[in-house]
């Protein structure tokens, strides 16, 4: 726009608005896709990091029944807890979600009793 608006007055000849046109665009679009490549490295070291982030409250129980370190630990504590058919309604949930549900409450899970047993699974292998 400004190339044109300055042609126009006569500021620049049709040649010279051609050949900044030629060497512009080239630089505008390397720099894009630096720009690009730079947003995809590190959207993938924050994917990394996520995947290496240990379990919280915040965790939904589905991440946590992927995983087969975790369901080993679980199954320890609450014995066929990955096999029961009513795991699937509550692997959307948080934990936190799932603690605070008056079951939870009426069952006597606590938050503290979560965070030991996610402690557990967190360690070290």
């Amino acid at each position: 726009m400004a190339v044109f608006a300055m042609a126009k007055i006569g500021a620049i000849t049709r040649y010279q608005s051609t050949n900044w046109f030629l060497k512009t665009i080239p630089n505008c679009l390397i720099m894009i896709m630096s720009y690009s490549i730079q947003g995809f490295i590190e959207f993938s070291k924050k994917q990394m990091k996520e995947s290496e982030m240990a379990y919280t409250l915040d965790t939904k129980v589905g991440e946590i029944l992927k995983d087969a370190h975790a369901v080993e630990i679980l199954e320890k504590y609450v014995p066929g807890i990955s096999k029961n058919p009513l795991i699937g309604l509550a692997k959307g949930m948080t934990l936190k979600r799932l603690v605070s549900m008056p079951q939870a409450k009426q069952a006597g899970i606590t938050e503290e009793m979560v965070v030991k047993v996610l402690e557990e699974i967190n360690a070290p292998k």
